[in-house]
Formats: C-alpha cells, sequence, structure tokens
C-alpha cells in the first residue's frame, strides 16, 4: 500500500468515526442508542473486571505452588559443625 492510499484510507476512517461520534452525541436519535450502548458497555466492563481477578488469583496460586514444589525438590544443606561456627565468630571478633 503506497502513502497516498494510506492517507485515503486514514481520511475515511477518520471521516466515519467523526460522523458515529456526531450522530451518538449531537443527535436525539443517537443519545437513545448510547442510552441502550452504555449498559451493555459497564457490564462488559465489571465482567472483563472480574475475569482480570480471577487470572491474577490462578497466577498467585500457580506460583505458590511452583514454590511449594521447589521447596520439596531442592537439596537440603548439611548444618554446619559447631566448630566452624565457633571459628568464625572468633575469626570476626580478632577482625573487629
Amino acid at each position: 500500500m503506497d502513502e497516498r492510499s494510506q492517507v485515503l484510507a486514514a481520511t475515511l476512517l477518520g471521516a466515519v468515526a467523526g460522523g458515529l461520534v456526531g450522530f451518538l452525541y449531537l443527535t436525539d436519535r443517537g443519545r437513545r442508542v448510547r442510552g441502550q450502548i452504555e449498559p451493555m458497555v459497564e457490564s462488559m466492563i465489571a465482567e472483563l473486571e472480574r475475569a482480570r481477578g480471577t487470572v491474577e488469583k490462578a497466577r498467585d496460586a500457580a506460583l505458590e505452588g511452583r514454590r511449594a514444589v521447589d521447596d520439596l525438590l531442592a537439596p537440603k544443606e548439611e548444618p554446619r559443625p559447631a566448630e566452624t561456627v565457633w571459628e568464625t565468630r572468633e575469626y570476626s571478633e580478632a577482625s573487629s
């Protein structure tokens, strides 16, 4: 598509959008149509927000499950012998 065709398409799209906005906000029939559309749009928005909340809960549950599996499969660290801890303490006290 060349530049001239793109300009023509954008102009036509802008004209259609402007005409639709003008119809919905400047005519009595458009106000009635808008009055019928608004409740549907509000219910769609509410439904999308509920779906987003459900997806977030599912994501959190999946992350928690992954953490639990990682904790089960992770190798356990061996506790250090008491002498090592004591030697480390003496070293840090001597270096202070």
